[in-house]
């Protein structure tokens, strides 16, 4: 297959929406052009889907997966090139598919964070119980968690007290419960080691 210039194709105004479950790609589409190849890199991986004028049409866009953590998507027209000069849409003469090299402008990146939830209530007796409650969208490996404890005030960051790990993994639509126990005089507050890929709320 070749790779030329993107002449009249160039694709433009690569947009990424949010559709509940899933991701819905949209942009604008040159004329006379029937197919694009749509590149897709989460991490190292890298996926190549076909899309045709028709399926566009029919979900407004192009429809992907919604995983956790970055997804770049990039979109490479794909014309049918006859072996003696001259582009077309179709296979019907002796030819060559042909992927029209783009600019910055064809690609858009999405970030999905994982969203923490944490909960906590607390009852006053001769010790201060914290009833906590975490849930998750995506799956959270151990020890990503975490718990600041200091006396005579919040913690400000996982340096400001004695830090202690959640050592097991959080799955969606299983929320731990846990109670821990402190002085009256001490505060706990929630952290992430990771603040890049998770978001607590």
């Amino acid at each position: 297959m070749q790779i030329i210039p993107p002449g009249d194709y160039v694709i433009k105004n690569v947009k990424c929406h949010n559709d509940s479950d899933i991701l819905r790609i949209t942009f604008d589409w040159p004329p006379a052009l029937e197919q694009v190849n749509v590149c897709i890199l989460r991490g190292e991986t890298e996926t190549v889907k076909l899309l045709t004028l028709q399926e566009y049409r029919k979900h407004s866009g192009f429809l992907a997966e919604k995983t956790q953590g970055e997804a770049i998507f990039r979109i490479y027209p794909l014309v049918w090139s006859v072996t003696h000069g001259g582009i077309c849409n179709t296979e019907d003469a002796q030819g060559e598919y042909v992927l029209y090299d783009q600019t910055e402008s064809n690609s858009v990146t999405f970030i999905e964070k994982t969203i923490i939830s944490c909960s906590m209530k607390e009852t006053i007796g001769e010790y201060k119980n914290h009833e906590i409650t975490i849930s998750v969208n995506y799956p959270v490996h151990e020890n990503i968690i975490c718990y600041v404890k200091k006396k005579n005030g919040l913690p400000q960051d996982i340096t400001d007290g004695v830090l202690y790990h959640f050592d097991e993994t959080v799955t969606p639509g299983q929320p731990i419960n846990r109670v821990v126990r402190t002085m009256k005089n001490e505060y706990i507050r929630f952290f992430v080691m990771d603040e890049v890929a998770y978001g607590i709320v």
